[in-house]
């Protein structure tokens, strides 16, 4: 068995490294089209330079680790601390008028607080009842703020979502230094700092953006857990993981590919006690949640056979998915809608989605796929343009920036975009390596399987559903631990690199 488990990692190992290389690739394929050779060669030039910066930042934290270690922890703190106020400003700033599902869930929270029902947004949440979650926390939060006198729900929600990005600052810092080093801790730390769209995430408190501390949080309590042997210990901190997946899971279920990554791995791993421990557990707490939810929402709320007449079922996303402009299709929702029967619409959808992929043909599907996966992962702004485009509530002076029709949109895009892609290239050298060094070894090392398998299951599932930039968004924790992975590894190859 420990032969087959070994066999089977690294083949995973050099599957997340295959696929994410070809990724990466076609993303600067892309990145070059329409570009004059000149603007190819500056592009080019700002990789090398940003690329040269975090090496020799990387090297210079791993020449003064003693130093780091001693102040790590205020460095940090202080670093969370000017996040914190700047994307509570930036967000004060940048409040934009809610629309679409942003404001349902926004106006839904509201209304369901002050009138005790969200009536107005029934039909919506017929449709769409995945975003019933997101309404509920905002409700919630809203709820409390209004006990002790608070009613500017917008800065409720700016405050939240700014002390949850901070949460998940501070969990890759504390992960990094308790599995991996002090000069990684730093490294993944100065990665979230240099990145633009990290002090513009205020405003924005959409599911994507909310479930951003969900992955690394898993993650740093799955890595407790896989150390842990007796029973009691293991119980608690599974408990723990499938109470932090499902809260996360409710507000995106995305979330939950990072708890299927980790299934994966604790079996590879054949800790078959800790697996299933996490399964029962998982199970146990998510039936009774969902049902307590299910049974609150459709007595009170919703009626539970006209939802299961009007729910958007899953094939839809899918069929979307396969559309030239494989995002949101008014055209595919309304060809859905058009059928009554549930059971009917199902299936008429699911042929209609074997005739999409039958009239591509396999390279046609195969470069289709290519072009979701450049449009998933090759926008580094975390599309907050989208959000934006809604109108702000006051005039701002970011608005010609950070707007997709802005005038200096394009700067901001590139230099967002070139600060993405060199972490993806830092990423794919860390996948790459691990692949390398999984063959070469005999016991294979699985310490940053569950990372790089829970972005890989990202990528398996964004190609096969409707998709949008922003859809990678609550996993960027993940790929600051990747980049940092993929510079540290390269450091390790540097002589003069004194590694602590």
């Amino acid at each position: 068995m420990k032969n087959i488990t070994n066999y089977f990692s690294k083949i995973i190992y050099v599957l997340i490294a295959c696929a994410y290389t070809k990724l990466v690739l076609d993303i600067v394929l892309q990145d070059f089209i329409g570009r004059a050779t000149g603007t190819v060669l500056w592009r080019i030039l700002q990789w090398l330079l940003i690329s040269t910066a975090f090496f020799v930042t990387g090297l210079l934290i791993y020449k003064k680790h003693l130093f780091i270690e001693k102040h790590a922890n205020k460095i940090v703190y202080i670093y969370i601390i000017v996040l914190f106020c700047a994307q509570v400003l930036l967000g004060n700033e940048l409040r934009v008028i809610p629309k679409y599902d942003f404001s349902a869930i926004y106006h839904g929270a509201i209304d369901w607080l002050v009138t005790g029902t969200f009536e107005q947004f029934y039909e919506y949440y017929y449709y769409y009842p995945n975003n019933l979650g997101p309404m509920f926390f905002l409700m919630m939060l809203f709820q409390v703020a209004s006990k002790v006198g608070i009613f500017d729900f917008y800065m409720i929600g700016i405050i939240v979502n700014c002390l949850m990005n901070g949460l998940m600052v501070w969990l890759t810092y504390v992960l990094c230094k308790r599995f991996f080093s002090i000069s990684q801790a730093m490294m993944a730390v100065l990665l979230y700092a240099i990145y633009p769209p990290m002090y513009l995430l205020g405003a924005v408190f959409y599911t994507d953006q909310l479930t951003m501390m969900f992955p690394v949080a898993l993650i740093i309590v799955f890595y407790i857990m896989r150390q842990k042997s007796d029973s009691i210990s293991i119980i608690g901190w599974s408990v723990l993981i499938s109470v932090i997946c499902i809260a996360g899971y409710m507000l995106k279920p995305t979330v939950l590919i990072v708890w299927i990554a980790i299934l994966c791995v604790l079996f590879l791993d054949r800790k078959w006690k800790h697996l299933l421990t996490l399964l029962v557990s998982f199970l146990l707490i998510f039936f009774v949640t969902h049902l307590g939810f299910d049974n609150y929402i459709y007595s009170n709320h919703l009626n539970e056979e006209k939802a299961q007449m009007m729910n958007t079922p899953t094939e839809t996303w899918i069929l979307m998915g396969l559309n030239d402009n494989p995002g949101f299709s008014p055209e595919d929702t309304e060809f859905s809608r058009a059928i009554i029967n549930p059971a009917e619409r199902k299936e008429v959808v699911r042929n209609e989605i074997k005739n999409r992929i039958k009239s591509y043909g396999v390279i046609d599907l195969i470069e289709h796929l290519e072009r979701k996966g450049v449009m998933a992962f090759g926008d580094g702004t975390f599309e907050l343009s989208y959000t934006f485009l809604f109108g702000f509530e006051n005039d701002t002076k970011f608005e010609k920036s950070i707007t997709l029709l802005g005038e200096n949109y394009h700067k901001y895009w590139e230099l967002c975009s070139a600060i993405w892609y060199v972490m993806l290239f830092y990423s794919v050298y860390g996948m790459i390596h691990d692949a390398y060094s999984a063959i070469k070894k005999q016991n294979v090392d699985l310490r940053n399987m569950v990372i790089s398998l829970s972005v890989f299951g990202l990528l398996c599932f964004l190609l096969m559903w409707e998709i949008h930039s922003r859809y990678i968004v609550n996993y960027f924790s993940c790929f600051v631990l990747l980049a940092t992975n993929g510079i540290t590894k390269l450091l390790q190859r540097d002589n003069r690199t004194q590694m602590d």
